[in-house]
């Protein structure tokens, strides 16, 4: 047993049901509970009652849907590795040389980088993809990805109907959009993401069939959330968790949506502070992978709307300060020391609404 009752509640065995009868279960509970039990300033629920999200999604071969936004220190690294890889992969498939004619008097890595040079992004995207599909996925090494795409290919994901964003894209044009894939370095507050998904109608209906790929938490795609990263580093005392833009994630971004009005700007300031990485550390996980089951049994205390404003203020400055490192106006160390003291006063304010040292 916890502070927050037992195991054995109803309450945490709902967390184990599939998305469509936990639901269905949420709604009995509340319905025993008395109503607005789990929404009322002042109650104490659990995250996974609040909220709904579901695994995200698994390419089955990222090469070949995912790339990289122009610009980003990761694309820079792209066009650093491309060489390296075409020149391995024709090494190792002699056959390359038959069938593609352009790489057949390329000898050696200056060859190869003056041949990638030569060509602009979507040549590169063609070779690579053809290459691909006459030699195999794993051609290039698995999951490595060689696609820059520019921003004039981005759709507009406030511009998407319904039926666009869960079948895709007809444009020939402009049919990528933003991804949410994991983040191993693990920022806090805030994401810009680099990676961009093909989102055509043929993208998608191969992601839909494929047997390769996991086709999940498509219900929750292109709507705003949060995330956290699911590898906590053993030496860590706190979670790295923030906000979630309009995006589509995939299963290594563990994403939750609010569903009672509280907003993921409160969420993410609750589970960003030490109190939430100890309850979670000590009493729910131990290990170094946190789940998303394991997240949704983190109790929360309903705060009351002037206490939501002042949470939604502080989010709001670390938010900001993430967003000006990103734009490159300020530097990491200057970011994280701007970040330190409004982190302190958050880590006061949820001491303070959970009655903690009163």
């Amino acid at each position: 047993s916890t502070f927050w009752g037992s195991t054995s509640d109803s309450r945490f065995q709902v967390l184990r049901a599939p998305v469509a009868s936990r639901r269905t279960e949420y709604s009995r509970v509340r319905s025993r509970s008395g109503p607005g039990s789990l929404g009322k300033a002042g109650d104490i629920t659990l995250l996974g009652l609040i909220t709904d999200g579901g695994q995200g999604l698994a390419t089955g071969d990222n090469g070949k849907f995912v790339g990289v936004i122009e610009g980003t220190r990761i694309a820079e690294r792209v066009k650093q590795t491309r060489p390296q890889k075409l020149m391995e992969a024709v090494t190792e498939n002699p056959n390359i040389r038959t069938e593609f004619e352009i790489v057949a008097d390329c000898e050696d890595l200056q060859d190869y980088q003056e041949l990638l040079d030569s060509l602009i992004e979507k040549e590169i995207r063609y070779l690579f993809d053809s290459i691909k599909n006459s030699f195999g996925r794993r051609v290039f090494s698995k999951g490595y990805l060689y696609c820059i795409v520019t921003e004039d290919e981005v759709y507009d994901v406030n511009k998407m109907t319904k039926d666009e964003k869960q079948n895709g894209i007809r444009s020939k044009s402009e049919f990528i959009v933003p991804y949410d894939k994991g983040d191993k370095d693990g920022n806090r507050w805030y994401l810009e993401t680099p990676y961009r998904i093909c989102w055509s109608e043929f993208a998608v209906e191969k992601l839909q069939t494929s047997e390769e790929a996991r086709w999940q938490g498509f219900q929750f795609f292109f709507q705003n959330g949060f995330c956290w990263s699911d590898v906590l580093n053993p030496a860590a005392v706190y979670i790295k968790c923030r906000k979630k833009n309009e995006t589509v994630n995939d299963v290594l971004t563990m994403s939750l949506y609010d569903q009672i009005g509280l907003g993921s700007e409160f969420f993410v300031s609750i589970i960003n502070i030490l109190l939430a990485f100890k309850t979670v550390r000590e009493m729910l996980n131990s290990s170094v992978h946190l789940q998303m089951n394991d997240l949704r049994k983190l109790p929360i205390k309903i705060p009351t709307t002037k206490q939501l404003e002042v949470f939604n203020e502080k989010f709001d400055q670390c938010f900001d300060i993430k967003k000006r490192q990103f734009a490159e106006e300020l530097s990491e160390s200057e970011a994280l020391a701007l970040l330190k003291p409004i982190e302190l006063e958050i880590d006061n304010l949820v001491e303070k609404l959970y009655g903690i040292n009163d």
